[in-house]
């Protein structure tokens, strides 16, 4: 178990301290809370980085902690991590010893000269190591990474030996033109290529060309994987590409396929050509065709696909596509074909036609299908629209092609739309129809009806269908949405219609909660099932400090035998006053006891820094030789006094200002703090009218 824990510690370690946040709109809230980008650049800071990280686990019988490690780091002024220090915690000594875990070296520019990391069981009695990789990074003259080299210790001689080598090299404007991969060779004791990348570029900085090699290890020689070439004009566009197989009998790269585009003035592309290999003659030949045409305003109005017949050792018809717009750039038209060899001409395949009115709005669309024996598009059905003096939708019909009267008429398989809408343009009903052919009138089908806020904001949708045999609209579904003062969307609640209990039914909810400063406070979901009982849930709670930090997030998952919320993980922040956000002095996590059903202890890391306040209060006024500790401090604390003969006056403030303890203390008398919540508080102590003021830190 503390092993897990302390590896999981190095995950959370390795990609920094960071303290979330969450970012609300007033759009629907995301299930998962994000991660303020104000708080990565805040943990970024050099003075927001810990020096050292003790790691304790809870022990609930005897309801203590157990210090289980300590990683310690190095910073230089660059804010480079210079290293990592792993520490066990020896309880017969009652001493730290250190153990390496990573350490960086950098040069005088600040680039990274050895990286190296140590490997090992650890746990409370030290580190047993069994792994250690060293890197060593070499630079060009203008700070291009040009070579890493790595070793690892044999263990069993305590050798470095080699194990992977990177080569990079660079042309005159500084880009990649080569990349070699090495493994060292333990038998021939020599380095041995793996991978070979090779990259050329055009005067425009376009690159142009990609080759992958792989070493054939019992030939010693290259063969390649993949290559490929690319042609750009200078607005960037690609022109051609070639793409190349390795012919194992030349050893050789032989053209695989090819693609061409050719652009217009304004940059339409106005064919592509493809190419494949004839692998008989091991040349490329023509394969397919696309031809585009555009009108004035740059609307595609033809669309071409060509096969390439090497029989007839010419291009032939596959598809076309014709489009038409009209004077306010609708699309009116679009018509697709296929050709047929058989009979030499195109045969309709779909065909889409659509109607504006003088506002633009969309009046019809009309679907035509073809016909075989004239070889022409006849009608198939076709949709009208009529819209208000707002442009609202209030009509959707639906008419099918009589060919006996060569005319519309009413579809006997359709449906009949209609809109009703308020002031403001929100839709409030929709009634659906469907057409009766036995006594040719339409019946009513669906409803839907919707209800909106002071703000027009959606707070009802319900839905129901018509029930002949009562001749009355029934209930089936409906969704409720809610949003608090400030907008925020927090409730989205779905119902079915019980037809036994003559009620709603709820069967699932979100419900969101946030801030006075709009942060996301609450995300929980549940579901119901048929007997009205919650069967599935989770929940998350977040709080956040007066700058944004984040305090606690606890999750939880709905426990359906007992018919309540049950913990998941919980976790707790507590941040000292230095600079504009603070930094996080103590993280503790936290299990839940289902037996006792509330939180548990579980770890706590405790967070040490060499610059502000509260390491600078670990011993202030030195001059007059006053000291608190310890600081951090967990049962008790003490107080070195200037005066040992004169009792002083010490007070305990928290971060809110309240006085939380006032009491008289002698020279190193211990003061109980055990009872007092984790966090930061202020001390002022009184001795001889002078007054010292400081902050020390409850673990």
């Amino acid at each position: 178990m503390k092993k897990l824990k302390l590896l999981a510690l190095a995950s959370f370690l390795a990609g920094g301290i960071l303290a979330q946040t969450s970012i609300a709109t007033n759009q629907k809230p995301s299930l998962n809370f994000q991660q303020s980008a104000e708080s990565e650049v805040v943990s970024e800071e050099l003075n927001q980085r810990p020096d050292s990280i003790v790691v304790e686990s809870f022990l609930p019988e005897t309801e203590e902690w157990e210090r289980i490690g300590k990683y310690k780091y190095g910073t230089e002024e660059t804010a480079n991590r210079k290293e990592s220090l792993f520490y066990a915690w020896n309880d017969s000594t009652g001493e730290w010893k250190s153990y390496p875990n990573e350490v960086w070296e950098y040069n005088e520019v600040g680039n990274l000269n050895t990286h190296v990391i140590y490997g090992g069981s650890r746990s409370v009695n030290g580190m047993n190591y069994n792994y250690k990789k060293e890197s060593f990074y070499t630079y060009t003259d203008s700070g291009k990474q040009a070579e890493i080299i790595e070793y690892q210790k044999d263990y069993s001689t305590n050798e470095l030996i080699p194990n992977k080598k990177e080569e990079i090299t660079y042309n005159s404007e500084e880009k990649q033109v080569h990349y070699f991969l090495s493994q060292w060779d333990k038998t021939l004791k020599k380095w041995v290529f793996i991978k070979q990348y090779e990259y050329d570029y055009d005067e425009n900085g376009f690159r142009t060309l990609n080759i992958d090699y792989s070493w054939r290890k019992d030939s010693e020689e290259w063969y390649g994987v993949r290559k490929s070439e690319y042609e750009f004009d200078e607005s960037g566009n690609k022109l051609s590409e070639i793409n190349y197989g390795w012919d194992q009998d030349s050893k050789d790269w032989i053209e695989s396929g090819k693609f061409e585009i050719t652009y217009d003035e304004s940059g339409n592309v106005t064919e592509k050509t493809w190419y494949s290999l004839d692998y008989s003659e091991k040349v490329l030949v023509y394969s397919s065709r696309e031809e585009y045409v555009y009108d004035e305003q740059g609307n595609m109005i033809f669309q071409f696909y060509f096969h390439w017949d090497a029989s007839l050792n010419d291009w032939v018809n596959v598809q076309k596509m014709e489009i038409e717009f009209d004077e306010n750039f609708n699309q009116t038209l679009q018509s697709s074909y296929h050709w047929s060899t058989e009979d030499s001409l195109w045969i309709g395949a779909s065909r889409t036609e659509k109607e504006f009115d003088i506002n633009g709005n969309l009046g019809a669309t009309i679907e035509y299908q073809w016909d075989w024996m004239e070889n022409q598009w006849t009608e198939l059905f076709k949709e009208k629209y009529e819209y208000d003096s707002l442009a609202n939708r209030t009509l959707t019909s639906l008419y099918v092609w009589s060919d006996a009267d060569e005319n519309w008429e009413f579809s006997v398989n359709r449906t009949l739309s209609e809109y009703e809408y308020d002031e403001n343009g929100h839709i409030l009903k929709q009634i659906i129809s469907q057409w009766n052919e036995g006594s040719e009138k339409w019946d009513f089908a669906n409803k839907n009806e919707y209800e909106y806020d002071e703000q027009g904001r959606q707070i009802l949708h319900e839905n129901a269908w018509w029930n002949p045999s009562y001749g009355d609209w029934e209930n089936l579904t409906k969704t409720a949405y809610d949003f608090d003062e400030a907008g925020h969307y927090i409730l989205d609640g779905n119902y079915v219609w019980d037809t036994d209990l003559g009620d709603w039914r709820i069967r699932r909810e979100y419900r969101w909660a946030f801030d006075s400063d709009g942060r996301q406070i609450l995300n929980s979901y549940l579901e119901w099932g048929g007997y009205g009982n919650i069967y599935w849930g989770n929940k998350l709670e977040i709080n956040y400090n007066e700058n944004g930090r984040t305090l606690m997030r606890a999750d939880y998952g709905w426990d359906t035998d007992a018919g309540e919320w049950k913990g998941s993980t919980k976790t707790e922040y507590t941040y000292d006053d230095y600079g504009d956000y603070g930094r996080n002095l103590v993280t503790l996590w936290y299990i839940w006891n289902q037996a006792d059903k509330k939180w548990q202890y579980d770890t706590r890391e405790t967070y040490y820094y060499s610059t502000g306040p509260v390491q600078d209060a670990v011993e202030i006024n030195s001059e007059n030789h006053l000291k608190i500790y310890p600081n951090p401090a967990e049962n008790f604390i003490r107080v070195q006094l200037p005066n040992s003969s004169v009792p002083a006056q010490l007070e305990l403030l928290n971060m809110a200002g309240q006085k939380m303890l006032s009491v008289e203390v002698l020279q190193n008398e211990h003061v109980a703090v055990s009872h007092f919540t984790p966090g930061v508080y202020s001390y002022r102590i009184v001795q001889d009218k002078k007054i010292f003021t400081g902050k020390i830190v409850k673990r």
